[in-house]
């Protein structure tokens, strides 16, 4: 019996519940769900997840927020009052102590009476709204799944995956009487009483425990059996057109899964947005290229195809999910391809004039789930499918993982050669329909189907994340035969096709078993005129640009040259440049920049990468701008994760009429933990050799009379970008014909329960030669304001020495805000920068330090003042206090001290927004 006191936000449980042991294992705990208690602080699975994507939310929630179980006591029907704990490291997982075993075939009944303060919505969509409506989602305690050896016991990660056994449940609920009740339980009855209603629910084997006690009103529509009610909020879709979609849905639903085994499907519009689409159907309605009926349809399809798998196919939740995300994602596709054959990737747009001619103009809706998988696995995100869900980062678990689980699943089918991929899924999920199930019971399911090997994808594919990435190599042809060799690249012995091709048309095509390294291989000559690997696409491959070979040797190139206009999906038989139209600006020496960008680069990542972009700067009248050339490759399976090296050439103002030609030879190693992507920390070693010409500079600092110059440098970064502990570690080495230098800098930021923000920065640097004149500072030690002379950071007026610009802050070197004398350092530097919070984004901020040059005693100097924290590292503006020169805020200058941090660099802008999914 349950009891809403919406006054106080509290809801009072008395729980009966009877536990029978069916398995070979005595028992001597239980262990229940208290997902309600994954709310109750910061130290919560649940909270540390959201803070893994950036999110502070619930870490900052104030107790009146939060949600939490009080337990009253726990008995059984002997009156025993049972000891029970939470775990330590999961508070929303409880164990309750048995007084004694409970035997194989016996069961045991217990008595629980405890209280819910139910959580603010704001946090994952459950809870109680302003309204004081309440969206409940594994509200009461749930027993977790005990599966014969171990229990399974998962803590709330936001991801709707409550793994419970089967119930039999009847509920008692009380409530105002204002409230309507929306649950998949069928209602026996109620009863009112003084402004109150009891109403009485019961279900057999019950798994979802959601329920909506609202005061507004759900839609319902009745399909023969099944009653489908939802309160998803689209007001252009009329009821009769909504009845028409659920109808379609609900009978291709039924007719390629099975029929719904419960009455009610209940669908929220919380449930509808956190599993919306993917892809254009983001864009706000004015922008979308679909009609609004087209979106709806196909999220409420993706949704209550769910729907049908949750309930028919009982796995694992957090180990074998994958299983029924790709299911789900094979029976969403055949929707699409049934209802909507024709429908383009693009929408309307793909008939545009402009855009018609591209290749991804002429794709497929459904394309857009290969794309984005591929995309993940050439920039090293990809994931193994049998990962715990947890553990994916967070695109993986909104949106790739259920892409490559059904992508996986009809390369499957296809290598298995059934051309319907449903077939044997259907008749899979008829024999497992209702009861526990596992993904072993799949592959046995499978072998009695097949004589083909399949342990290569149970075994190796499901279990890695590597990939097989096949080529051509040497061939040779006679009368009767095509003798030719193919080479594996990656590690992943997975099987590919084989085709053979006369212009257009496919005339043979056969399976080959995978492999790694090399292998030879004869076919028969079938007057072919071209070799194909993976011809229809359906082995997940890293890369199809080399699957292609030409039997003739009588053309100069293996693939035809292509200009493409902006991006465009690559056509791998051809080898495209693209041409990007840039405006941007950088500084105000050369100004608005126009240009134009020539490049290899394709809408998807690749190992190798070039670029030529000349541009005209408006205010300098002059052209720049930059050619590189780059390896990027992202190593499967290992703690170092990405290699990349090149070289750079950059042309471009620093000055007025003044140019800096650079060139840059480098290679750079990324490391990350190897079992933890969710890990935003990361290790990078850097090594390059800079190569600096500069001409005509009218600063003080940089004499006419320096020679060109070349820096030789090391550098190594130890960076953890949490949002509430940031730590980051650097050490940087740089030799020169005539200095050497060495520093280090060590920042931490904490950000606490509280909302309090704390920043601390430390830096030491030190000569270790240094032939330079003592006029010459380019190369010092900067304390407020570093001299940039290896050309890195993004100043919009790099020679400025009064003016607003001048007054741009780079957090380097000394990181003080106030000009003090010395500004800089020849021998070696030492300082602490150090911030608070005052009030929200307000924080007092103070340095100090000691500057060292030759000759001269060390100078300590110190600095205060507030700061305006408005987006860290991006718009930050610091107003000095008191410094070495005083009380700065009381001189006529004032004005002109004050410091601001802010960059143009949208890419880096636009990580504030990406982050928190990858």
């Amino acid at each position: 019996m349950a009891v809403v006191d919406s006054d106080t936000e509290i809801i009072n449980i008395q729980q009966s519940f009877t536990f029978y042991n069916s398995h070979d294992k005595a028992l001597n705990e239980l262990y229940f769900t208290d997902w309600t208690s994954s709310y109750s602080s910061p130290e919560t699975p649940l909270t540390k997840k959201f803070l893994n994507e950036f999110n502070t939310n619930l870490y900052v929630a104030r107790d009146k927020h939060r949600g939490y179980t009080i337990i009253n006591r726990i008995q059984s029907q002997t009156q025993n009052t049972h000891v029970f704990n939470r775990l330590a490291n999961q508070t929303d997982i409880i164990k309750v102590d048995l007084d004694k075993a409970l035997l194989p075939g016996d069961s045991i009944t217990l008595e629980i009476d405890y209280q819910l303060t139910i959580q603010n919505d704001r946090f994952t969509g459950y809870g109680i709204n302003k309204n004081k409506d309440y969206a409940l989602n594994a509200w009461y305690l749930t027993p977790a799944v005990f599966d014969g050896q171990d229990w399974r016991l998962y803590s709330n990660q936001n991801l709707d995956d409550l793994y419970a056994p089967g119930i039999d449940t009847k509920l008692k609920l009380t409530t105002a009487d204002t409230y309507n009740i929306y649950t998949a339980l069928n209602e026996l009855g109620f009863e009112r009483n003084d402004g109150l209603i009891q109403h009485t629910f019961e279900g057999k084997n019950i798994t979802d425990s959601k329920i909506f006690i609202t005061s507004e009103k759900f839609r319902h529509y009745t399909f023969e059996d099944l009653t489908i009610q939802l309160n998803i909020n689209l007001k252009k879709i009329s009821p009769e057109k909504e009845k028409e979609i659920l109808e379609r849905i609900n009978g291709f639903s039924s007719a390629n899964i099975a029929v719904y085994p419960k009455n009610k499907l209940i669908l929220s519009n919380r449930e509808y947005k956190k599993n919306s689409l993917y892809g254009l159907t983001f864009l706000p309605d004015v922008l979308s290229p679909f009609s609004k009926e087209f979106e709806y349809e196909i999220t409420l399809a993706q949704n209550i195809i769910k729907k049908y798998i949750d309930e028919v196919l009982k796995l694992d939740s957090r180990t074998e999910y994958w299983l029924k995300k790709g299911i789900e994602q094979l029976l969403l596709v055949r929707y699409i391809e049934t209802y909507y054959p024709d429908q383009k990737l693009l929408g309307k747009l793909a008939n545009f004039w402009g855009i018609r001619g591209f290749n991804f103009s002429k794709l497929k809706y459904a394309e857009q789930y290969r794309l984005t998988y591929y995309q993940m696995l050439r920039t090293g995100r990809d994931q193994a499918l049998n990962t715990k869900r947890e553990e994916l980062i967070n695109f993986n678990q909104r949106h790739t993982a259920k892409f490559k689980a059904g992508l996986s699943l009809k390369y499957l089918m296809s290598y298995l050669g059934q051309n319907n991929e449903l077939l044997w899924i259907q008749e899979f999920i008829d024999i497992q329909s209702e009861k526990p199930t596992s993904v072993a019971n799949f592959k046995t399911f499978l072998r009695q189907k097949t004589k083909k090997n399949i342990e290569w994808y149970f075994e190796d594919y499901i279990v890695s994340a590597i990939s097989s990435d096949y080529k051509f190599k040497n061939y040779s042809i006679d009368k009767d035969s095509i003798y030719f060799t193919i080479k594996n690249l990656k590690k992943g012995k997975y099987p590919i096709s084989l085709s053979t091709l006369k212009g257009e048309q496919v005339i043979s095509n056969e399976w080959i078993e995978g492999f790694d390294s090399e292998k030879q291989f004869s076919i028969a000559n079938n007057g072919a005129d071209e070799l194909a690997l993976n011809y229809d696409h359906s082995s997940l491959e890293f890369n199809r640009r080399n699957n292609w070979k030409r039997l003739d040797r009588g053309r100069l190139f293996n693939k035809p040259l292509q200009f493409r206009f902006l991006r465009d999906v690559e056509d791998p038989a051809k080898a495209q440049i693209y041409f990007i139209p840039i405006v941007e600006f950088q500084n105000i020496y050369d100004g608005l920049k126009l240009g134009m960008n020539f490049n290899n680069r394709g809408l998807l990542a690749k190992p190798f990468l070039y670029a030529l972009a000349p541009f005209y700067g408006l205010e300098s009248k002059t052209m720049t701008g930059f050619a590189k050339a780059m390896f990027n490759i992202y190593h499967e399976d290992s703690r170092l994760y990405n290699t990349m090296f090149g070289i750079t050439f950059d042309r471009s103002s620093f000055d007025y009429g003044s140019f800096i030609t650079k060139i840059q030879p480098y290679v750079q190693f990324q490391f990350r933990e190897i079992n933890n992507l969710r890990s935003n920390a990361s290790e990078t070693l850097m090594l390059r050799y800079i190569n600096i010409q500069k001409d005509n500079s009218r600063s003080f600092l940089d004499e006419n009379t320096i020679p060109p110059y070349k820096v030789l440098n090391l550098r190594y970064l130890n960076l953890d970008n949490s949002i509430h502990k940031f730590d980051k570690w650097s050490v940087d080495l740089q030799f020169s014909g005539n200095f050497g230098k060495l520093s280090s800098s060590y920042e931490i930021r904490k950000r606490t329960p509280n909302d309090r923000h704390y920043n601390l920065r430390l830096f030491a640097g030190a000569f270790l030669y240094n032939t330079l004149p003592d006029t010459e500072n380019n190369f010092n030690f900067a304390l407020d304001r570093p001299t940039d002379y290896l050309f890195e950071y993004n100043y919009l007026g790099q020679s400025e020495s009064s003016g607003i610009l001048a007054q741009q802050l780079v957090i380097a070197d000394g990181g003080f805000k106030s000009k003090t004398e010395p500004g800089f350092a020849n021998q070696w530097l030492t300082t602490l920068n150090a911030s608070a919070s005052i009030w929200r984004y307000i924080q007092a901020y103070g340095d100090l330090g000691f500057v060292k040059n030759k000759g001269l005693s060390p100078f300590f100097a110190y600095d205060a003042g507030v700061r305006l924290d408005l987006v860290t590292d991006y718009f930050e503006i610091y107003f000095p206090m008191y410094s070495n020169l005083g009380w700065e805020i009381s001189q006529s200058n004032y004005p002109q001290k004050i410091r601001f941090v802010f960059t143009t660099d949208f890419s880096a802008l636009a990580e504030l927004f990406t982050r928190r999914w990858f």
